[in-house]
């Protein structure tokens, strides 16, 4: 996709083996009218899993994993399937591990750890088991370089379990919420980051806790609005003595944010009065029990 139109396709899979420790891979490059543009073979080790892949507007890029040489390896390719870099890195035992579950059944899986920043390149959401877990960042160029690396910046006495997810990005920020919870399955003194980084340099822009005096907040995602040069998260949000595990949310909120990372304005909508009222179904059950909600585009009205 590029400025809001559908400009092709690309399909990536594996053709064969190439002897006893290669594997034959094909990119495949469509036109919108699915008309092939470039085919393109690639010898690969055959130890070697796609993991995920992503496209930013100038570059592909494929992200392998080695399980038994726990070795990460991204691909970047051009328009035209052309291989314009690449970049290694050894991760820990752990995090192959997780990496080795995901790829078992050989489905078109998604690990959540590459995201695509606008021309200008990819960034890797890695993690480092090190006193509990820990989030590690890498933005990678349209060369396959590593430009910078930065890590979740959170202090911590004892153990620590990180999670980050990426939100938001465009050709000048990226945007990453980061969690960190004392224990790895408890919300009890979890804390939620908005994390605004600027892309050339990883420099942190600002850094806001998600978080309100009244309700626990959990946020889904961030769009940006040139017009207004703020930033709006959305999500759902729970009354503060909720268990954000166990219990549904209250409803949906959102929050406009300026960047220096000050909330300008927020409204906090609630499923059972606000949403439902304004929604027409035929479910036969509750309607709360029949219901999932995905925010695909935020526009401005």
């Amino acid at each position: 996709i590029e400025n809001n139109e559908i400009k092709g396709y690309y399909a990536f899979y594996k053709l064969d083996k190439e002897g006893k420790k290669q594997a034959l891979y094909n990119l495949v490059i469509l036109d919108n009218n699915l008309k092939q543009a470039y085919s393109i073979e690639m010898k690969k080790s055959d130890r070697l899993s796609l993991l995920e892949s992503s496209y930013n507007g100038e570059r592909f890029c494929f992200t392998f994993v080695d399980h038994r040489e726990r070795v990460l390896e991204y691909n970047v390719l051009d328009k035209t399937g052309k291989t314009v870099g690449t970049y290694s890195m050894e991760i820990s035992k752990s995090e192959a591990q997780s990496y080795a579950m995901m790829t078992a059944n050989e489905d078109d899986n998604y690990a959540g750890g590459l995201a695509a920043i606008k021309n200008k390149g990819f960034l890797r959401i890695g993690m480092e088991k090190k006193d509990g877990w820990k989030v590690e960042f890498e933005m990678i160029d349209n060369s396959g370089v590593k430009k910078w690396a930065a890590n979740s910046g959170v202090e911590s006495d004892g153990k620590s379990y990180e999670t980050a997810a990426f939100m938001y990005a465009d050709d000048k920020t990226v945007a990453v919420t980061l969690t960190t919870r004392g224990k790895k399955f408890s919300t009890k003194g979890m804390e939620t980051f908005l994390v605004v980084y600027n892309v050339e340099t990883g420099k942190e822009i600002f850094r806001k806790e998600q978080k309100h005096d009244k309700w626990q907040i959990s946020p889904l995602g961030i769009s940006f609005d040139e017009g207004t040069g703020s930033y709006y998260s959305y999500g759902q949000y729970w009354v503060n003595e909720d268990n954000m595990v166990k219990d549904d949310s209250k409803g949906l909120y959102i929050q406009e944010i300026a960047k220096d990372g000050s909330v300008k304005q927020e409204n906090f909508s609630t499923w059972a009065g606000d949403i439902n009222n304004l929604l027409i179904t035929k479910a036969k059950k509750k309607y709360e029990d029949n219901t999932k909600i995905f925010i695909h585009k935020v526009l401005r009205t």
